[in-house]
């Protein structure tokens, strides 16, 4: 009865990631990403498509230190990130593409345990987007607002934030 349960929460979560416009990952090839340099990848990265495959194909998920952030450039030359870091890669890939240097901090009642996602609006839909370290976290325009997100990813509450609220050192990273 339990398997059945997982197997059914499984069908029904993996459902509705179709409905929302989960992304296409065999239209990207990650393993080239692995090999630019930093410079060229900001360069070639241009579609919240290619950015959620370079960080669900190519980075590995480490939980890091609470009071330090990787820097883009160090996620990159480590292939590693957490949630906030992977988040904030994301805002850095696509800013020269005239992305929002946003993501979202959402928790529940115990804040420092909560999770982050890259957002971005689409221009002409004006429904929100998502990218993240997870390949569940990554959905292509089909949120109202950044409440319904929240709530997608179970939280019940959540504060949007800019990378510009940090100062990132190139190589290194920054203390919050």
């Amino acid at each position: 009865m339990r398997l059945k349960n997982i197997l059914l929460s499984t069908i029904l979560f993996t459902t509705s990631m179709f409905s929302l416009g989960g992304f296409n990952k065999e239209e990207y090839n990650s393993l080239n990403y692995i090999n630019f340099s930093y410079e060229k990848l900001v360069k070639e990265m241009s579609t919240p498509e290619e950015v959620s495959d370079y960080l669900t194909n190519c980075l590995r998920y480490q939980f890091s230190d609470p009071y330090f952030i990787r820097s883009p450039k160090r996620v990159h030359k480590d292939l590693m990130a957490d949630c906030i870091e992977a988040s904030i890669t994301a805002a850095a890939l696509l800013e020269n593409d005239g992305y929002n240097l946003n993501y979202l901090w959402m928790f529940n009642d115990d804040y420092p345990n909560g999770h982050a996602v890259y957002f971005y609006q689409d221009s002409k839909s004006k429904l929100f987007g998502t990218i993240g370290i997870f390949k569940d976290d990554n959905h292509l325009p089909a949120f109202s607002n950044l409440e319904e997100i929240a709530n997608f990813f179970c939280f019940e509450y959540y504060m949007p934030l800019r990378v510009d609220q940090f100062m990132i050192k190139d190589d290194f990273g920054v203390l919050r």
